[in-house]
């Protein structure tokens, strides 16, 4: 019974660091591509200057979620992973599990104990001096929906990402909304022999439905 215990701790302990540097590597993500921009507005009214950075650190994180993620295998998923490992739609999928698996990130449910934003939340705060645990110049909030989070193929699930910059004390915020559809796709393979064999593939797409 102890070593159960044992074991049951140490894989959650490490699951955990996992996430953490999956979080961490998201931020940096988030700091570089907003440098790039702030670095190609300068010059513009401090309004202005918020709204093009809101609008493309928005485009761009549709961008990791939407282009090119359409996975027919787990063979292309991991192809397009090695290319862009830090890509939204790998954070998503890397971080989105059932609460009952083990530790992961809550999904948002108001009514009840234990999901509220408090725990559903995720900040990441932008400065021009990079990362920030401080309210910085652009913040991401991001949480994801579920109708219960107990199986993810059963529920609608949909994805929240606010971005907010501020530029002279001017702010813009931009609101997306994005849906998950959940497939299972039979691929058939052949094995040494000559048998056919079925591997089933979990495939994730993610649309845009709101902006605001």
């Amino acid at each position: 019974m102890k070593k159960l215990l044992a074991d049951t701790k140490g894989a959650a302990m490490i699951l955990a660091a996992c996430v953490s540097a999956i979080t961490v590597v998201l931020c940096l993500t988030i700091v570089l591509t907003a440098a790039s921009v702030r670095a190609i507005i300068d010059g513009e009214s401090d309004l202005q200057q918020s709204k093009v950075w809101a609008t493309s650190l928005t485009i761009k994180l549709q961008d990791e979620l939407m282009s090119g993620k359409t996975f027919e295998t787990l063979d292309d998923e991991n192809a397009s992973r090695a290319q862009n490992p830090n890509a939204l739609w790998f954070y998503m999928m890397d971080n989105v599990i059932s609460p009952t698996a083990g530790e992961g990130w809550r999904y948002y449910n108001e009514d009840e104990f234990g999901h509220n934003h408090n725990f559903a939340d995720r900040v990441f705060n932008v400065s021009a001096s990079g990362f920030s645990e401080g309210e910085g110049d652009m913040t991401v909030t991001m949480y994801w929906e579920s109708e219960s989070g107990t199986n993810l193929k059963n529920d609608s699930v949909s994805l929240v990402i606010i971005v907010q910059s501020t530029v002279g004390g001017k702010t813009s915020r931009i609101r997306s909304t994005y849906l998950l559809n959940y497939n299972e796709i039979h691929n058939l393979y052949t094995d040494d022999l000559g048998e056919p064999y079925e591997v089933l593939y979990d495939q994730w797409v993610w649309s845009l439905s709101e902006r605001e």
